[in-house]
């Protein structure tokens, strides 16, 4: 990654950018969620998280009065419970929303590894470990000081995963954030492809990317047989290819071929 420059003072919305060579020689960049978008993400989550818990004993407490269950299978499905709602839940989001939480998402925020890849088992697992030491000695008092001595505002559970927290910008929003640069008689359809194609780039697992650059590669050779070269005979990576024949500009900017 490279390096960003420290605003003087410490500042709650601070966003530095973040930029993230992939394996595959493309260029990532985006702004850094701030502490204080963390938190309000944070607070949405909490808060789901307390609304399944308060249903969960609306619902244990009418069987427990009744006696349908026995103490220790209401003690039993209460630790069940605390486990699938405070401590998988973020797991399991982060997992199969790519990143996002219910909170993060709210707030467009997105966790992704230093590489630029979608987080892991791994990831999630030890972000969510070192949670409780972030909390610790209360309301996330490590994890709040470790984010302001970060430069990437990460806490200890992102550096031991090597993650980072994101901001998503909104491209409707922002006509001139994404834009091919290309004189190519391109049809609406295939711009936006390629403009997907890099907005979803870090949701996308190496392989699947890779899959996709190749087949849009081999699609554009058969099209523009004159001007787009053969993936075989170019002697880079399909990503690269792509970014050396549609340049554009925003989120992702090419840095050069892979061997």
């Amino acid at each position: 990654m490279e390096k960003d420059v420290q605003p003087s003072g410490l500042r709650l919305h601070y966003q530095p950018e973040v930029h993230v060579t992939t394996v595959e020689n493309v260029r990532l960049s985006w702004p850094v969620a701030s502490i204080l978008l963390r938190s309000f993400a944070y607070s949405l989550d909490l808060l789901l998280q307390l609304l399944a818990m308060t249903l969960f004993l609306a619902l244990i407490s009418p069987l427990a009065s009744l006696g349908v269950l026995r103490t220790s299978q209401i003690i039993l499905l209460l630790i069940l419970a605390y486990f699938l709602t405070f401590d998988a839940y973020f797991v399991l989001f982060e997992i199969f929303w790519h990143g996002q939480s219910p909170g993060k998402r709210a707030l467009r925020l997105r966790v992704i590894r230093s590489d630029g890849g979608p987080v892991t088992w791994k990831e999630a697992l030890l972000r969510q470990i070192l949670r409780y030491i972030d909390f610790l000695p209360a309301m996330y008092s490590t994890g709040i000081f470790a984010v302001f001595l970060s430069r990437h505002q990460q806490r200890l559970g992102d550096m031991a995963a090597g993650t980072l927290v994101i901001r998503e910008r909104k491209i409707q929003d922002e006509p001139g954030f994404l834009s091919l640069q290309t004189d190519w008689p391109l049809k609406p359809e295939e711009e936006q492809w390629l403009k997907d194609y890099w907005t979803r780039y870090m949701t996308l697992n190496a392989a699947v990317r890779k899959a996709l650059a190749r087949r849009a590669c081999a699609y554009f050779h058969e099209r523009y047989p004159e001007r787009f070269p053969a993936l075989n005979e170019s002697g880079v990576e399909p990503e690269s290819l792509l970014y050396r024949m549609f340049p554009i500009q925003g989120q992702a900017t090419p840095t050069g071929d892979s061997a």
